[in-house]
């Protein structure tokens, strides 16, 4: 063995570069950062002049910065609990920097990421290194310094000005762009054309109107007229029947002069349907259903609950998993690889049919013994787990089935009392001492006979024996489910 392959051995390997990095970037651009794309100086104008876009950003904007952002810690034993009020991480998401909330900074982010495909956050450190205070940057003044590790840091320019930032004092969100290598898509670029056209067609109707309701037309005359004569009939014509107020007015010609109209109506041109199909173009570009941005057209109560929720579950969602994600990769897992951020939507009214449908899952999931109420507290509600919650419990009255009759959880007043159910004890398993748990009439047979007993037997609900088993140690369902899908 050569002396550098043994020194490979003991000494901590270093991480290197991909050798494609280096073709990603011209000399130069190291210094004065890789150029952005075009429409990062045009999104912000069409915003500002398209009512639709507007209203599709704006509608995103605002409902992702309605949701509460909500840290938590993964224990020793792999479980989410909610982080410390102190951890330093919670203190700045709960005050982001002195002039903005948390929803201010998530809706200038997502006003970056739809308008340019970039979000960036600067992070100021106070006297420790400890991140204190988040601050939004405008993606157009913001420039990606290119280098042997593909990003080396950013440049913030504005007068002729810049503040070099390294990677650490910057998070960056963006969208995927499969034609550049440091900055996102914008879904505007997709929607260029689509905006362009409505603008020109709003351009053509405002000429439409304020030259008159026939602009397309010719004077002829059967004798010819000097020069003077026509500017001086060109001003009347304009004077009398130009503008809005003049449409529609009696024209009144010489005998030697004749109106002749040319070109095509606005509505011969469809001009509506032109103007409709580019609003649907634009809505579906950023994904929002029409009733979201007031738009009832096609709607009644029952679709536009539906488009709402759509536009949550498919529109909303999405982009605060990907902030949140951003977050994690770049700001948290340096604080403590421990910390999780997420966005809790639960409280949203438009998804609260699906938390309804998921709380009737849940309490199916442990009235039936599939789950406990811990397993079901962390992969359905990511809720650290509570000290009653690792035991079967019965359905109906739901009393913990280790434990006697007198253990159950009190009924509300002027509620029946369900009467307690059959408990079947199961084996210890690796050490574990066995424990009772709930039978439900009719389901033990139904699973067993659908998953299969040992020795090919039917399981009997009445003796409570499955094959060579020994009465009172029927497998969990649980067990027979896991056994299934392994």
């Amino acid at each position: 063995m050569s002396a550098r392959s043994w020194l490979s051995r003991i000494l901590p390997h270093q991480k290197q570069a991909p050798q494609t990095w280096s073709l990603m970037y011209y000399p130069g651009e190291e210094r004065f950062g890789a150029p952005q794309p075009d429409i990062t100086t045009d999104a912000p104008r069409a915003y500002a002049q398209h009512p639709w876009v507007y209203s599709c950003i704006r509608a995103t904007a605002q409902a992702a910065a309605s949701v509460p952002a909500a840290v938590t810690r993964r224990g020793d034993d792999g479980r989410l609990w909610p982080a410390d009020p102190h951890e330093p991480l919670v203190r700045l998401l709960q005050r982001v920097n002195p002039r903005q909330s948390l929803g201010d900074v998530l809706e200038a982010t997502i006003i970056g990421l739809e308008l340019t495909g970039n979000a960036y956050w600067a992070v100021e450190r106070d006297a420790r290194g400890v991140p204190a205070e988040l601050w939004p940057m405008r993606p157009d003044r913001v420039k990606i310094l290119p280098g042997p590790h593909l990003v080396e840091g950013y440049v913030y320019e504005l007068n002729g000005r810049r503040v070099a930032f390294k990677t650490d004092e910057v998070i960056h969100f963006r969208y995927f762009s499969p034609a550049d290598d440091f900055y996102g898509l914008s879904p505007m670029t997709a929607a260029a054309e689509s905006i362009a056209t409505d603008l020109f067609a709003t351009s053509y109707n405002q000429s439409f109107f304020r030259r008159g309701a026939r602009p397309e037309g010719i004077i002829t005359s059967q004798v010819e007229l000097a020069e003077d004569e026509l500017k001086r009939l060109r001003a009347q014509f304009e004077e009398l029947y130009s503008g809005v107020d003049n449409s529609h007015r009696v024209m009144i010609l010489g005998a030697d002069l004749d109106w002749k109209t040319l070109g095509v109506a606005p509505k011969d041109a469809e001009f509506l349907a032109q103007r409709r199909m580019s609003r649907e173009e634009i809505c579906a570009v950023f994904g929002v259903p029409p009733a979201v941005v007031g738009i009832y057209e096609y709607a009644n109560y029952a679709n536009a609950q539906l488009q709402r929720k759509l536009f949550w579950g498919e529109t909303v969602l999405p982009k605060l998993r990907r902030i949140a994600d951003a977050i994690n990769e770049q700001l948290a897992a340096k604080m403590d690889p421990r910390l999780d951020v997420s966005f809790d939507a639960s409280a949203v009214p438009a998804l609260q049919e699906d938390a309804r449908e998921q709380a009737d899952v849940a309490a199916t999931l442990v009235q039936r013994g599939i789950m406990t109420v811990n397993e079901v507290r962390e992969r359905m509600y990511t809720l650290p787990p509570v000290a009653w919650g690792d035991s079967w419990w019965a359905s109906g009255a739901l009393h913990r089935a280790d434990e006697p009759e007198t253990a159950q959880m009190p009924v509300p007043q002027g509620e029946t009392q369900v009467p307690k159910e059959t408990q079947v004890s199961t084996p210890a398993r690796d050490g574990n001492p066995g424990a009772t748990r709930p039978t439900l009439p009719g389901l033990e047979a139904a699973l067993a006979n659908a998953l299969g007993t040992s020795g090919g037997k039917a399981y009997d609900a009445e003796s409570d024996t499955a094959g060579s088993a020994p009465a009172h140690q029927a497998p969990h369902p649980k067990h027979h489910a896991a056994a299934a899908s392994g």
